[in-house]
Parts: C-alpha cells; sequence; structure tokens
C-alpha cells in the first residue's frame, strides 16, 4: 500500500495515532482551520480547471454539512470555514493566481511505494516549479522552509519520466492568510527529499502485511503495542481516549468506541 509524506508525519506525531489511522477510522470532524485550507485548495484547482471556483466548493461544503446536526457545534466550524475561505480565495485569486501556467493539478505521483500529491506543477516566468498552498492564521516561511515535503515532491518527480520535464527549478509556498498573502520561493533541495522518500519508503515496509486478515493484528503489534509514555500528551488529539483504553481495559474497549465514535474507512 502506497504510503505518503502525511504517513510520516503522522507517525512522528506519534505512532499510535498512524495506527489508528491505518486501521481505518478517522475523527466524524475536521477543525476549522483545516477545512479553511480543504476549501482553498478545492478552489483553487477548479479555477485552474477552469471550473467555478464557489460552485465546487458549495458543493463539497453541502455534501458535509448534511453529516450534521444544524445545531451542533460541528456546523457551526464548517460554516465558519466556509465563509472564512471566500476571502482568503478571492484575494489570491485576484492577485497570485495568474503568476502561473498550469501544467499539472493535484496529481498523484508514484515511485516505490511512496505517494505524494503536489498541489500544482506548472511555470512560474520561465521557470518550472512546484507550487504548495498553505493556509495559517499565523504564517511562519521557517516551517514550511524545514518541512521537505515539496522537495519530496521534487525528487520523486526527478526520478519519473513526467509528461513534463523531469526537473524542477524552483519550489514556491503561497501561505494564504489573513495576515497577508506570502510566496516563499526556493530551490528544491533534492538531498532533503532522497532523505524524506527513504524514510517514507521504511515505514511503508513497516506496514506491509500478507493479507488483510492479518492487517489489523500486523498494526496492533507494530504501531498500537507500546504504552503512550504520557497521559498529559499535548496534542489531545480525537484518538486520546481509545489511546488510554488501549492501556486501561481491552482491545476490545477500544474498537467499540472507535465503532461507536469515528468513521471506519476501508483501505
Amino acid at each position: 500500500m502506497p504510503t505518503s509524506y502525511s504517513d510520516l508525519s503522522l507517525y512522528r506525531q506519534c505512532p499510535r495515532l498512524f495506527g489508528f489511522r491505518k486501521l481505518g477510522y478517522t475523527p466524524p470532524t475536521v477543525s476549522e482551520p483545516l477545512q479553511t485550507g480543504t476549501f482553498v485548495h478545492a478552489g483553487i484547482a477548479a479555477h485552474f480547471r477552469g471550473q467555478d471556483p464557489h460552485e465546487i466548493v458549495d458543493d463539497l461544503y453541502h455534501s458535509m454539512a448534511d453529516q450534521y446536526d444544524l445545531a451542533s457545534d460541528e456546523i457551526k466550524d464548517l460554516m465558519k470555514a466556509h465563509t472564512r475561505y471566500k476571502d482568503l480565495l478571492a484575494r489570491y485569486l485576484k492577485s497570485w493566481v495568474g503568476d502561473y501556467k498550469a501544467t499539472l493539478i493535484e496529481p498523484e505521483l508514484e515511485l516505490d511505494g511512496v505517494v505524494c500529491h503536489p498541489d500544482l506543477i506548472g511555470f512560474y516566468q520561465t521557470n518550472r516549479v512546484i507550487v504548495d498552498y498553505k493556509t495559517s492564521y499565523h504564517p511562519d516561511d521557517r516551517w514550511y522552509d524545514m518541512s521537505g515535503q515539496a522537495d519530496l515532491y521534487a525528487y520523486i518527480i526527478r526520478q519519473k519520466a513526467m509528461k513534463i520535464d523531469s526537473s524542477v527549478d524552483l519550489i514556491i509556498y503561497d501561505v494564504i492568510s489573513e495576515e497577508g498573502i506570502y510566496r516563499h520561493i526556493r530551490p528544491p533541495r533534492l538531498t532533503a527529499g532522497k532523505r524524506l522518500f527513504r524514510s517514507i519508503q521504511k515505514l511503508n515496509e513497516d506496514c506491509e502485511w500478507v493479507s488483510e486478515a492479518d492487517k489489523d493484528f500486523h498494526i496492533q503489534t507494530a504501531f498500537l503495542a507500546n504504552p503512550h509514555p504520557d497521559y498529559t500528551c499535548p496534542s489531545r488529539c480525537h484518538f486520546f481516549t481509545p489511546c488510554w483504553l488501549l492501556d486501561t481495559d481491552s482491545l476490545e474497549a477500544v474498537q467499540d468506541y472507535l465503532s461507536e465514535n469515528f468513521i471506519k474507512k476501508e483501505r
């Protein structure tokens, strides 16, 4: 099963968080900042595909809104994200998006078990570029520069025979926020991209199972077996309760809790 940069990020954050996700469980809600980012990404992609961005995002919004009670906190967060994205997208489309000539929009690239989804591959002036969009309340270019995510994309593109030239001249992060829109441009760091690629490959090897029948056992022993080191876990992620149940009760109690409170997606 292909493994991505997002998978590696989850694993580095917490092996148990990664394990629960690999079992197919996802929280029933998405935080407002993440949902705003989803709407902005969908709107920009629609623009480059020649579609109406607001029509595409509205369809996405309504499909999600149908899942929630009209009085719930979840629908309030979703409505806030839907309102917030409009201003962010409008400012970006007005002054920034015209700088790019798109070649590939949100392609799926896979190489030796590692999969990635760049937001945009195309041209900026005369340079071949990878563009990654970020939405943030308090943008900090240093984080995007450190993550290496786009360097991974550049490395994979360099290794593959693509529809475009196999080299990338620049990486661009467009950070879209209420405070302003910031463009961070630099050459790709292929060594960093290769290092991430190898790390994801190793994680992918750890995720291998012989069949669907032994998947649950494999993930339980590989990722869920070690006790959580500290119940003052600062992230307090959605899986905090099942993580606690795993150490204080039984696997059956964990499965019951997940079945009742999470969405199960077969992978």
